[in-house]
């Protein structure tokens, strides 16, 4: 559960003045002193001070150890108990935390009521293996001999050993390879109050965070500038799906579901609203994460109501363009839910639970002074969803979300998996693609639409090689049925593209399906339930519009059967057609009439030349035809 590691800081040292003062629960304090107790003010500026630690740990102990604080955060920072960051002289290993460096973070978790969301949230980012996880050391904090209360410690989000993985640039680095990384970059709603950002074609706007502000070249910011920007057309273009040319030659893939996923196991409100990302040097990759601010996380968000049974993808605060864009490519959402699937198996959950009755136990003592000093538990501070008149009701509330949480994923991490969904069809075989209303698709001109039987179009359904689950449905001219940006459906040369890509789901109506196409994420449908109505993608749900059937198709020619639930001997001048528990319907393949409506027999005598066709639809759901021919 614990990430700390058994470190001991060589420079840290205990001082007879570090005796004077005590550890006032069981979790370490941190006294903060600044010069002649100097308030903080503002987030700019640092005040120069002296941290002093006691602890039961003497690897976390120190004293008046030279610093400077200032304040940080957004809207915590406007907060009657105020967050901090502290940058010591020299780097340390702060509370025998495993990054040596000099700056660190004091979080104060004011709106979040179990004081724990973002150390759960960290834990999450640990157990999924996310390449860099933030430390997390719980503490009790007095600055100028007044207590604050109780704080979480952890690392500032930068690039140094032990905290983003990334290879630091010179200011004079301008060329490859060493211009190709490091970086990090934080998708941020505030990107345009920050010095160094810039925004791509989509609107999402893109804070520069290493190389820093004041350190950054012109090549550098290009380059990356130009990259995030190259990722995002990749995203966006019409074969986004393709492995080898689509967005996902450019990100990691195992960070990116890795991440996905915790925004959605924690219900981040503002998972997209602020993302992390960085960039390695001679990597072609994009990374996602690390993880970072929670404190409304996990149900505290009032704005978006009871988040227990809502996805982030579609409930979380804009920007969730990437988001939703990589949800229509039928590979990430298999991705996403085999590996939803391991941790779900691998105890995701009981751990989650412990971690929190342990974290509980740990900093008992420190959150009753905590809000001895904060009379807030049963005030609304900020956003929050629920109060409680108890510490321990909070705690068994976030439990409750975890459990509801995980099982509410399980289920539509599932459902909108293509593996679990996608209904079988056949490659090798065609197909009649017949309307809930009776009429069938069929090819006509440059569109598709309804008509009766002996019109349809056989149909085959062709598999993308680079994209399970995706087929191009391929009609008798040799092109492709598609959508394009008006919802009308049109025919493509190929089915390179996401727009002419379909998947075949399994429907809520048994024995029908949706045909979904991909590029427009929404299922075929028309806009009458009768023949002559005209066919779109614009539909979902359960709806007769938007409900088919396939029917695969068997075919022979001549008078030889086709198996033995369709078979057909011809007598004189009558056809005797011979099908097992149907009704058989023969039409002319000429004129489309009906001819022989719910016979079983046809007077070849009395028909004109041409070709016929018996038809039958098993209880199977098959579509049999025997075609045969009359001369003169």
């Amino acid at each position: 559960m614990n990430r700390i590691l058994p470190i001991l800081a060589a420079s840290l040292c205990l001082s007879a003045g570090a005796a004077e003062r005590q550890q006032l629960t069981s979790i370490p304090t941190v006294y903060i002193d600044t010069d002649n107790s100097a308030p903080i003010t503002g987030k700019e500026d640092y005040v120069k001070g002296t941290v002093t630690v006691m602890s039961d740990d003497d690897s976390e102990v120190c004293s008046e150890l030279s610093m400077g604080i200032r304040g940080r955060g957004n809207s915590t920072w406007g907060m009657p108990k105020k967050p901090y960051r502290i940058k010591f002289d020299s780097k340390t290993n702060f509370l025998n935390l495993p990054a040596k460096a000099k700056s660190w973070v004091l979080l104060a978790n004011y709106a979040d009521k179990t004081l724990m969301r973002n150390a759960i949230a960290f834990e999450i980012s640990e157990y999924i293996g996310m390449e860099y996880t933030p430390s997390v050391k719980f503490v009790d904090v007095v600055l100028n001999g007044e207590y604050l209360g109780n704080y979480m410690v952890t690392d500032q989000t930068e690039v140094a050993k032990k905290r983003v993985p990334v290879e630091e640039q010179e200011e004079t680095d301008t060329e490859e390879p060493a211009v190709t990384g490091g970086y990090l970059l934080e998708i941020d709603g505030f990107a345009d109050s920050e010095p160094v950002w810039f925004s791509t074609e989509q609107g999402l706007k893109v804070t520069i965070k290493y190389p820093k502000d004041d350190e950054i070249n012109s090549a550098q910011q290009a380059y990356i500038t130009d990259y995030v920007r190259l990722f995002e057309s990749k995203l966006f273009a019409s074969n986004f799906t393709d492995a080898e040319a689509g967005y996902r030659s450019m990100v990691d893939e195992e960070s990116l579901v890795n991440w996905y996923i915790a925004c959605e196991l924690t219900a981040n409100s503002d998972a997209f609203w602020s993302t992390y990302i960085y960039k390695k040097r001679e990597d072609a990759k994009l990374y996602f994460g690390p993880l970072w601010d929670f404190d409304i996380a996990f149900n505290n968000d009032n704005r978006l109501g009871d988040a227990t049974h809502k996805l982030m993808r579609e409930h979380a605060h804009n920007p969730r363009t990437w988001i939703q864009r990589m949800w229509k490519d039928t590979w990430f959402r298999t991705a996403v839910n085999n590996r939803w699937s391991e941790l779900v198996e691998s105890g995701i959950e009981e751990h989650l639970l412990a971690t929190i009755d342990a974290y509980a136990e740990q900093i008992n003592a420190s959150q009753t002074m905590n809000f001895d000093k904060w009379k807030i538990l049963n005030n609304r501070v900020y956003l929050e969803n629920y109060l409680f008149p108890t510490y321990q009701g909070g705690v068994d509330n976030l439990k409750e979300f975890i459990s509801e949480r995980i099982a509410f994923l399980s289920e539509s991490f599932a459902d909108t998996d293509p593996s679990t969904w996608a209904v079988e069809v056949n490659p090798d075989s065609k197909y009649l693609i017949r309307h809930s209303g009776g009429a069938y698709l069929a090819e006509n001109g440059s569109t598709c639409t309804l008509a009766n039987e002996a019109q349809a179009s056989e149909v085959k359904f062709v598999p993308a090689a680079d994209e399970p689950g995706a087929y191009g449905i391929e009609l008798p001219s040799g092109s492709y049925m598609g959508s394009n940006k008006d919802w009308d459906v049109i025919l493509f040369k190929d089915f390179t593209d996401s727009y002419a890509r379909f998947t075949v789901e399994k429907s809520g109506e048994e024995g029908y399906v949706h045909i979904k196409n991909i590029g427009r994420s929404r299922c075929l449908g028309t806009d009458t339930n009768s023949a002559g109505g005209g066919i779109y993608t614009d539909k979902s749900g359960n709806d007769p519009r938007h409900l088919w059937k396939l029917l695969e198709i068997k075919v022979s020619t001549g008078l030889e059967a086709v198996d033995a639930t369709l078979s057909a001997t011809l007598t004189g001048n009558v056809l005797q057609v011979n099908v097992a528990g149907c009704d058989t319907r023969v039409y002319s393949a000429v004129t489309g009439a009906e001819v022989a409506a719910g016979a079983s027999t046809v007077d070849v005598e009395g028909l004109q030349a041409g070709v016929y066709i018996a038809s039958v639809i098993t209880p199977e759901g098959k579509s049999l035809r025997l075609k045969f021919v009359k001369t003169n």
